[in-house]
């Protein structure tokens, strides 16, 4: 059984979906550390690893750039309404310069856990979202 699946939502949603085969790779149940839930674990790769030369996606919070600062209630499903909406803050696309990448930040949910939330897959963990990080 392989350990790790990648899960439709992420391909639709990560800045690096064309690199998550190779994210795929290089995740291992030996690098998996534990989540903030006990379903989750977390991954974190070096971007060269993958092949990933980009900019976060990122950019901090200041007072400077705090008036384009943007918050919505979303969900993972297109405004889902069997989905519990989180807070989201961001700036919208274009309006900042983002930070330089320096760490993929893989984030995975328990088979167990995918069930509950109606996504069947055969291996260990799917792999929910991987983001490009500043730090």
């Amino acid at each position: 059984m392989p350990f790790v699946e990648v899960l439709g939502f992420a391909r639709g949603n990560s800045l690096i979906a064309g690199c998550l085969d190779k994210v795929v790779e290089l995740v291992t149940k030996d690098k998996a550390e534990p989540g903030m839930a006990p379903f989750m674990r977390y991954v974190y790769l070096d971007p060269k690893d993958i092949g990933f030369n980009g900019d976060s996606n990122l950019a901090p919070v200041t007072p400077i750039l705090e008036g384009k600062l943007r918050t919505e209630y979303v969900t993972r499903e297109n405004d889902s309404a069997e989905e519990l909406p989180y807070l989201s803050r961001y700036y919208p696309k274009g309006s900042v310069i983002p930070a330089p990448c320096k760490c993929i930040a893989v984030v995975l949910y328990s088979r167990e856990q995918c069930e509950k939330e109606g996504i069947e897959i055969e291996a260990d963990y799917g792999l929910v979202t991987a983001q490009a990080e500043p730090e």
